[in-house]
């Protein structure tokens, strides 16, 4: 039971860093914020979303299955 209520965070906050993700892309391109310069954006949102991917336990176990 445990690891299922931990699975289920996990994907939820997988699923909150890819909005917030989306939520900032979206600003800093329509110059409301300036949180990160664009060239900077293009990395952030590459880790932040590699790191959701590490979070999200469906992907995970997708790949242990390749």
């Amino acid at each position: 039971m445990d690891n299922l209520i931990s699975d289920a965070e996990n994907w939820k906050k997988s699923q909150i860093i890819c909005e917030y993700v989306g939520v900032v892309k979206e600003s800093v391109m329509n110059g409301n914020s300036t949180i990160y310069l664009e060239n900077e954006l293009q990395n952030w949102a590459k880790w932040a979303l590699d790191q959701a991917d590490r979070l999200d336990p469906l992907k995970e176990k997708a790949l242990n299955f390749l």
